[in-house]
């Protein structure tokens, strides 16, 4: 029982040390904005496919997890009443057949969280 017990911590130490091994980040969206927000994101999972997904809704000033990931890239739209949050990388559409323009984000894949937010201030 002794000898199960200490196999069984060794194997669980070997697995925190072992620095080869990738640890997902959990990605979220904080809304600095007095309108809720509707976000669509497209991130690459745990299994390596592309996900598009969305879309959440982000009450002001809340920050809500979205999706993890184990890349330091992910791509979101985003709008709210009278702005939208967009770049120059075309985006599969969620909810129709057109696609929408999104912004492409990077971040330190070491991170276990990243949060993303969105200022009205800037869109």
């Amino acid at each position: 029982m002794l000898k199960t017990f200490l196999a069984v911590a060794a194997l669980l130490l070997a697995a925190l040390v072992r620095p080869d091994v990738a640890r997902a980040t959990d990605v979220y969206f904080e809304n600095e904005c007095s309108d809720e927000l509707r976000i669509a994101v497209r991130f690459t999972d745990s299994s390596g496919r592309r996900q598009t997904d969305g879309y959440f809704a982000v009450a002001p000033g809340e920050s809500e997890w979205l999706f993890s990931t184990d890349e330091g890239i992910f791509e979101f739209y985003a709008y709210d009443q009278g702005r939208t949050w967009r770049g120059d990388h075309l985006m599969p559409s969620i909810s129709s057949d057109y696609s929408l323009e999104s912004h492409l984000v990077t971040f330190d894949s070491d991170l276990s969280r990243y949060t993303h937010a969105l200022s009205c201030d800037s869109s």
